[in-house]
């Protein structure tokens, strides 16, 4: 099959396999690169969920300490709401803006004070529920305040007598925002998605289209269910807004949540890709200086070999006086000198036939069919005149 290739494709075909072990090269380099951002990019994401869950632990633990000092101020009797009142709106003076208010109830719910001065029922509520049955911390699903319009979330403190008995449940509820503040002070990227879910796979907060996505159920998502079982993991696939991320799950200390951060794909592996088209560009760079390589040294190898060619072809026609101009070093100008030295020798043996024919008094008539040339001895001069 190479046999009947020309000059120009078999000098091709040399540049491409000698460009084929800088493919391979490439090709493994790509692979190992991809392989190096892979394992980072899962690091990067593990220890961005654990220093976001980190921040927020510090936080609930900071309301927490606050309802334990309260707790200790508070009257459990009905006719002390106004007392408890004035208390939590003391206390709620001195807090953060970012705390919406401070309230005490019964553990059938039935309010007993409140620093907005809204009272309210709240038995149904689930940090008040889990905080009774746990007798400890509860937490509640997020809420859209009636005071401010803002996504709220409430912790419960169950406040125990001394026999261990529920005497009320000390509540304060705060704004979410405050959570995607901690998330931008935490140092991930702008472009990682951040989800902090709680233990039935609502989302809690969200650092992207919040406002679109707190309170929504994602406990459907392979990710969500073993993720909501406190298990630290990777996921590697489309987050729920249909994203392909690499992302990390990491429980939580303080709440029984867990927070999710996804990197995007094309930012995850953006040296990776960057390199695999480096590395595309360089070999297509390679075959190109190899074809114009192979363009270029083709003619000057099959110039000087068709005018060997013309020069043999005008010699098998009778052009004894035919030679080679080539003039050239290595094999082409040895076959040059070669063919000129044939030339000669044949052009001194075709002159002497010629001589010894004409003398001969043998009769010999010789006529070239190509050319038409005829050559007769003196013989037949001297028969036929």
């Amino acid at each position: 099959m190479i046999e009947g290739l020309g000059i120009k494709m078999r000098l091709f075909l040399v540049a491409v396999a000698a460009s084929f072990p800088l493919m391979v090269l490439l090709v493994f380099g790509a692979a190992l690169r991809v392989s190096e951002d892979y394992d980072a990019a899962q690091r990067m994401a593990l220890n961005h969920a654990g220093n976001v869950g980190a921040l927020i632990d510090d936080y609930l633990e900071n309301l927490i300490t606050v309802m334990n000092v309260v707790g200790h101020s508070v009257s459990f009797d009905a006719t002390d709401i106004n007392k408890n009142e004035r208390l939590f709106f003391r206390v709620k003076r001195d807090l953060p803006a970012y705390v919406n208010n401070i309230k005490l109830n019964a553990p059938d719910g039935a309010p007993l004070g409140s620093s907005s001065g809204f009272e309210i029922d709240v038995g149904d509520r689930d940090y008040l529920v889990n905080a009774v049955d746990a007798k400890s911390i509860g937490f509640g699903e997020p809420k859209i305040s009636r005071s401010t319009g803002e996504w709220t979330l409430t912790v419960g403190m169950a406040l125990l007598d001394s026999m261990g008995d529920v005497r009320g449940v000390l509540s304060i509820s705060t704004r979410l925002k405050e959570l995607n503040n901690l998330v931008a002070l935490s140092g991930v990227p702008r472009s990682a998605l951040v989800t902090v879910l709680d233990q039935h796979g609502h989302v809690v907060t969200r650092n992207h289209d919040p406002e679109d996505w707190i309170s929504r159920d994602l406990s459907h998502l392979p990710g969500v269910i073993r993720a909501i079982q406190r298990v630290s993991g990777i996921t590697d696939g489309p987050s729920a807004d249909g994203i392909q991320r690499l992302g990390a799950y990491s429980p939580m200390r303080a709440a029984p949540w867990v927070v999710y951060v996804g990197i995007p794909n094309n930012v995850a592996f953006a040296d990776a890709n960057s390199e695999v088209w480096r590395g595309a560009i360089a070999f297509l760079a390679s075959i190109l200086i190899g074809t114009v390589a192979a363009l270029f040294f083709s003619r000057m190898i099959s110039r000087p070999l068709r005018d060997l060619a013309q020069d043999a072809r005008n010699f098998g026609l009778n052009d004894l006086k035919q030679r080679s101009r080539v003039r050239q070093g290595g094999e082409i100008g040895e076959l040059a000198t070669a063919f000129n030295q044939m030339a000669e020798r044949l052009s001194d043996r075709e002159q002497r036939n010629a001589m010894v024919e004409q003398a001969s008094p043998v009769v010999i008539w010789d006529r070239n069919v190509q050319t038409g040339e005829e050559v007769w001895s003196a013989g037949i001069t001297l028969i036929f005149g």
